[in-house]
C-alpha cells in the first residue's frame, strides 16, 4: 500500500466518517414529531464557533501588521466558524418543512366530526 492510499484511508476514516454521521443524526433529530431536537446539534455547533470566535479574533488582530490583514483575517475566520453551523440549520429548516407538510397533509385527510 503506498503512503497516499493510507493518507486517504486514515483521512476517509477519521473526518468524512464522523461528518457523514454528524450529518445523519441532524436529519433524523429534525425529522422528529418535536422541533426542539433537531436544534441541539446547530445551537451547539454555532455555540462552539462563537467560543472559538471570541478566542481567537483578537489573537488575528493583534498578530498582523496591518490593521487590514488583521481584520481580513479574522473575517474569514469567523466565516469558516460559522459555515458549519449554517448547513446544520440549513439542514433543520428543511427537513422541519418537510415534517410540518406532512402533519398539514395528515390532519388534512382526518375526517371531521
Amino acid at each position: 500500500m503506498s503512503f497516499n492510499t493510507a493518507n486517504m484511508i486514515v483521512f476517509v476514516l477519521m473526518v468524512l466518517l464522523p461528518l457523514a454521521a454528524v450529518l445523519a443524526l441532524e436529519v433524523f433529530l429534525s425529522r422528529r414529531p418535536s422541533w426542539w431536537p433537531g436544534l441541539v446539534l446547530p445551537c451547539s455547533v454555532t455555540l462552539g464557533a462563537f467560543n472559538m470566535i471570541r478566542l481567537m479574533a483578537l489573537n488575528f488582530l493583534l498578530a498582523q501588521p496591518t490593521l487590514g490583514g488583521g481584520i481580513l483575517h479574522a473575517g474569514l475566520f469567523i466565516l469558516a466558524c460559522l459555515v458549519p453551523s449554517a448547513a446544520l440549520f440549513t439542514i433543520y429548516f428543511l427537513n422541519r418543512k418537510k415534517v410540518q407538510q406532512k402533519c398539514a397533509e395528515t390532519e388534512n385527510s382526518k375526517p371531521k366530526r
